[in-house]
């Protein structure tokens, strides 16, 4: 950000900070219950249970919300964390940019032939109905930060597009594995207090 500012770009946000916030403190309070539960069955025959539990949904919470970031762009590249450290791409690593509903998926050169994915999350008051309307063809303008992106001085633009949402079975699969371990930790927990009564 300082490198923009001494260029005299301008550094635009690029998703809505409060939503990125909540991901990463949702993701500090599982992982903070989840390892209270596993400290409190210390000396317990459920000890090895709550621990592949706690581990199971803390590394399957992280897989899906690792990719979510918070940013700028500006002239020099996109300026990013997902977590606490400040790194930045430039545009002629950023691939592509796919707008999906309330999310900017930004596809950036990885190492060798891998590629790596940044989300950044959009106010959904203000772009799911756009996008929505956008997929069903109508002439609806898309959120600002493309507009501002599309017109940077810029080398090598990545290209911009609308992207239908991902696949519901992937959606099935998640919501599936997050329903199974909900449904072992309620178990867990309601059944810890009847082994101790006897």
């Amino acid at each position: 950000m300082i490198d923009a500012q001494a260029s005299g770009g301008r550094a635009d946000q690029i998703d809505f900070p409060v939503l990125w916030y909540l991901v990463r403190g949702s993701q500090i309070l599982v992982a903070v219950m989840f390892a209270k539960l596993t400290y409190l069955s210390l000396g317990t025959d459920s000890l090895e249970e709550s621990l592949f539990s706690f581990l199971g949904m803390f590394l399957m919470i992280g897989a899906f919300v690792h990719g979510v970031a918070t940013g700028t762009a500006d002239s020099m590249g996109i300026h990013y964390r997902r977590y606490f450290r400040r790194k930045t791409v430039a545009w002629k690593d950023v691939l592509q940019i796919q707008w999906v509903k309330s999310r900017l998926k930004v596809l950036i050169r990885g190492r060798g032939k891998r590629k790596k994915t940044l989300v950044f999350l959009l106010n959904p008051l203000k772009s799911e109905g756009a996008y929505w309307a956008h997929r069903l063809g109508a002439d609806v303008a898309p959120p600002e930060i493309l507009a501002r992106i599309h017109a940077l001085q810029v080398e090598s633009p990545p290209s911009i597009s609308s992207a239908p949402p991902y696949s519901r079975w992937i959606l099935r699969v998640f919501l599936g594995f997050v329903v199974l371990f909900v449904l072992v930790f309620l178990w867990r927990l309601f059944s810890a207090p009847s082994a101790v009564s006897h």
